[in-house]
């Protein structure tokens, strides 16, 4: 951001603000969303994703989580607030960064059935 008032410097923008492209000035990240100092983007929550100037939710049968710059396809299916995918039985859907996920089978001794969101001890 270029500041006028303290000499003409540019100064980072301050958290839950951002500047990006050719943008004069930070501007307020959207409701629900935030950023650190000095971003160019906002994070947005679990179920929507970034599109460069604000927060977009996820289009039905794709999920995201938090910070997403895009939604991933999901083969089964989606939880309602499309956070995750949904997961055949014994299965349970893992995170590996902002636009990679998959399901993995559930650790020894535990479960996951039906309408079950995750893994449960035996």
């Amino acid at each position: 951001m270029w500041n006028h008032e303290s000499e003409g410097s540019c100064v980072p923008c301050q958290e839950g603000t951002f500047k990006a492209g050719e943008m004069m000035q930070c501007k307020l990240c959207p409701e629900g969303s935030t950023s650190s100092s000095g971003s160019s983007t906002c994070l947005c929550k679990a179920g929507k994703y970034w599109n460069e100037s604000n927060c977009e939710t996820c289009s039905p049968g794709t999920a995201s989580p938090e910070g997403a710059s895009e939604c991933l396809p999901c083969e089964v299916a989606v939880d309602s607030d499309q956070t995750v995918c949904a997961c055949n039985d014994g299965m349970t859907w893992e995170w590996d960064g902002p636009t990679n996920g998959s399901c993995r089978p559930c650790l020894a001794n535990t479960f996951k059935s039906g309408n079950m969101s995750s893994c449960e001890v035996c």
